[in-house]
């Protein structure tokens, strides 16, 4: 998540549209390998295997705030007539409403 947060807040900071691209390519590759889709929408796990085939290691409340803050950052990057925001924004509040209803 580190790499999500870090393009999207570099881009807020510099206007520089290429690393908010940066920023959604590596938060939709995250999204592909690591989306824990049985437990629903905004679960996600840390670790994977290197070919993708099984997860190494349980979920953590600590990953997921990881997860949300760079969607935060994410989402405050965008701007709003970017179509790529209202799909962020609903990531966003997956991740919360998962962390709040499941988590706790």
């Amino acid at each position: 998540m580190q790499p999500v947060y870090a393009f999207a807040h570099a881009a807020q900071i510099s206007g520089d549209a290429n690393l908010l691209n940066d920023a959604y390519k590596v938060w939709d590759d995250y999204k592909t390998h690591f989306s824990d889709t049985p437990n629903g929408p905004g679960a996600y796990l840390p670790t994977q295997n290197r070919n993708y085939t099984s997860f190494d290691a349980g979920r953590d409340l600590d990953f997921q705030t990881h997860a949300l803050e760079a969607m935060i950052t994410l989402v405050s990057a965008t701007p709003v007539n970017d179509p790529r925001r209202a799909v962020a924004q609903q990531d966003m509040l997956d991740i919360g409403n998962f962390m709040v209803n499941t988590m706790t």
